[in-house]
């Protein structure tokens, strides 16, 4: 090959000859060739593939990556090529050895010596494989007796190629030079030949083994592992940014609530909370004293499922009617034809009929027309019969057929379709652990079992992949055959005296005053207790309806708001973590990378950041979950969502820092 000497006198134009011949500076008289070819048409990707294919450096400064190992400064050259794994690092071993630095492979590039760095240089530059090398004053930084061993270095392992040396000494490199080229005031004055040299091999064609996305995620892992104190900064930033947005999130979508309703089967009036609590043990008789005794409610109705269900009666006309049922008689009015119940299994039916119908309804009940039988339909379970004697008929105010019955009617149905009290259950995934969704279902004891072992009907769908936990505790699932029309679950005596099934798992509170409705959820908040209004969630035209709608939408603003509070101060911490990498990324560009390759490397790396502290905030999550209401509400798609979230919130502040500084 050839070796070029470029001489002259400080400022003479050496460095700015050497990076115009690089493509790394531009220039505005003349024209470059390169193999006979103009470069004055090249664009930006032109001189990206010229620099990674044509081109390698070596720098008096020595440019290294200083985080990097000596096998990674090399390797990275190698990722930069296409080559795969196994491949790179066996040529960088041998690269490394013919350099001989193969006792210092593992040490990082800030601990060698200055000859050492130089010569690392050199492997880097040879690991290219181009036709030419470019070396800017590599002998400026050491000593006399280290600077000629690394001029006869690079005389040795660089025969087949042709290496432009920019030096103020050329003794130095008159042993090696076969051209010498003199510079002085921005113009060439001498171009001399000095020895013979043989015109090195065309360029082997390179085929790139590797795309250049598993090329940046290679090259962002170098960064990740490489330089541990700003991973785990840069992770513990992420890590906050991350608990944050699930924090936001949490408050702003997830509603406070714990229970399983459905619109179809809902007994809905304005008066009607829900309650039930929020540590998920059933509410006592005891409690249940303390609600009735409280000024603020009507009436208290414990055994409240029952009249989430729809009757079905008819008359011997075959025409049928269906509604609610309740004991609160106050509903009825000045039309009631025959009398309100009194005894057990008495029926008065509020229904909807034009004024011109009243004498046939009188009738009807004087003959006793009314079927008897009537059925009893919901949440899912199998129809319940019941016998009842139409004692009256209301007009109803509303338009919805409804019916009255006695407070011990209500309690005694309650008890024959309820044997078996309703528990929330929550089913996890195995492999993530995270909460998948909830599920009801009846609690039945099994002599058969103990500890935590449970069995479960054909009605319980649970997968292979999915774990049964009741709170924080996780069951064990020993038995699938059992047989029941409802769903249930079939628990040891232990476990059963455990979930204290000692009395209901919600109960309805009817308000006297509806304007303390807030108020009063507040209040019950605070002391245990999750509150439902069905009314002002179902209603979509209620004024207070809209009002809590326009509230949700304000938290949802609120929390896109906040999450861009959040990236504007997120990208000032990491662009000042990114900024100090800034020199790493110019290195990476000058040994053949491109804007592409370099993007994807520092998108890899955040997202890198983010997916580990998001699930690294999972882990923290199963233990404080339980601690904060509106976390342990979460399902998968709320993960989903957050981590989609956190992932395009990493992208955003890349796709920022490499606009304005890459």
């Amino acid at each position: 090959g050839e070796f070029v000497a470029i001489t002259g006198e400080s400022g003479s134009g050496k460095s700015t000859l050497l990076n115009v011949i690089a493509g790394i500076d531009s220039y505005e008289d003349g024209e470059l060739f390169i193999n006979g070819e103009e470069t004055s048409y090249f664009n930006e990707q032109d001189w990206e593939i010229y620099r990674k294919e044509k081109i390698a450096f070596i720098y008096q400064n020595y440019n290294l990556i200083d985080s990097y190992t000596v096998l990674k400064n090399v390797e990275v050259a190698l990722v930069i090529q296409g080559l795969n794994k196994s491949e790179r690092r066996m040529k960088a071993k041998e690269i490394i050895a013919k350099v001989g630095l193969s006792k210092r492979i593992k040490h990082r590039a800030a601990k060698l010596s200055g000859g050492e760095k130089q010569r690392l240089a050199i492997a880097r530059a040879l690991a290219k494989e181009t036709e030419i090398i470019i070396a800017d004053e590599p002998t400026g930084n050491l000593d006399s007796k280290t600077g000629e061993e690394i001029l006869r270095l690079l005389n040795e392992v660089a025969k087949d190629k042709l290496v432009l040396v920019v030096t103020h000494n050329f003794d130095q490199v008159k042993e090696y030079a076969t051209r010498k080229v003199r510079l002085f005031d921005g113009e060439v004055v001498e171009d001399k030949v000095l020895n013979d040299f043989n015109i090195p091999n065309e360029d082997k064609t390179k085929t790139q083994k590797t795309t250049e996305l598993k090329q940046a995620a290679t090259i962002a892992s170098f960064n990740i592992f490489g330089q541990p104190r700003k991973s785990i900064f840069i992770f513990l930033v992420s890590f906050i940014i991350v608990a944050v947005v699930f924090f936001l999130y949490s408050r702003a979508m997830i509603p406070i609530t714990d229970f399983d309703l459905y619109e179809d089967y809902m007994n809905i009036y304005p008066e009607r909370m829900i309650i039930a609590r929020k540590d998920r043990k059933p509410i006592s008789e005891e409690e249940y004293n303390l609600f009735l005794n409280d000024k603020r409610f009507k009436n208290v109705i414990y055994e409240d499922r029952i009249i989430d269900n729809n009757l079905y009666g008819s008359i011997s006309t075959n025409k049928v009617f269906d509604g609610k049922i309740t004991f609160d008689q106050s509903e009825v009015t000045n039309n009631l034809i025959g009398r309100l119940p009194k005894d057990d299994f008495e029926i008065v039916l509020s229904l909807h009929y034009p004024e011109f119908e009243r004498n046939t309804y009188i009738q009807l009940l004087k003959n006793d027309s009314f079927s008897k039988e009537f059925i009893l339909v919901g949440e899912g379970r199998s129809q319940e019969l019941f016998t009842f004697k139409v004692v009256g008929i209301n007009k109803s105010s509303n338009g919805k057929d409804r019916y009255y019955v006695t407070e011990s009617t209500l309690k005694q149905m309650e008890s024959l379709v309820y044997q078996y009290e309703l528990v929330s259950f929550d089913i996890y995934s195995k492999s993530t652990g995270i909460s998948k969704h909830k599920v009801k279902a009846e609690v039945v004891i099994d002599p058969e079992l103990s500890g935590n072992e449970i069995g479960i009907d054909s009605n319980f769908l649970i997968a292979p992949d999915e774990n049964l936990y009741f709170g924080s505790k996780m069951l064990e699932l020993v038995k699938t055959d059992y047989v029941s029309v409802n769903r249930r679950v079939y628990v040891s005596e232990e476990l059963f005296k455990e979930i204290n099934l000692e009395g209901k798992m919600q109960m309805t509170l009817n308000l006297k005053n509806l304007s303390q409705r807030k108020s009063i959820e507040r209040a019950l908040y605070k002391k245990g207790y999750y509150t439902y209004m069905p009314y002002y969630e179902f209603d979509i035209f209620n004024p207070e309806v809209l009002l809590d709608t326009v509230k949700r939408v304000v938290m949802v603003i609120g929390f896109i708001f906040s999450i861009l509070i959040i990236y504007l101060i997120s990208y000032l911490i990491y662009r000042l973590i990114l900024n100090s990498k800034l020199k790493d990324y110019t290195i990476l560009r000058i040994i053949g990378s491109n804007k592409f390759l370099i993007s994807n490397t520092i998108r890899f790396e955040l997202i890198f950041f983010y997916t580990l502290a998001y699930f690294g905030f999972l882990i923290v999550y199963r233990f404080i979950a339980f601690k904060y209401d509106f976390l342990s509400s979460l399902f998968l798609k709320d993960y989903l969502i957050v981590y989609f979230v956190n992932i395009n919130l990493a992208l955003l502040l890349a796709s920022r820092f490499i606009k304005r500084q890459v």
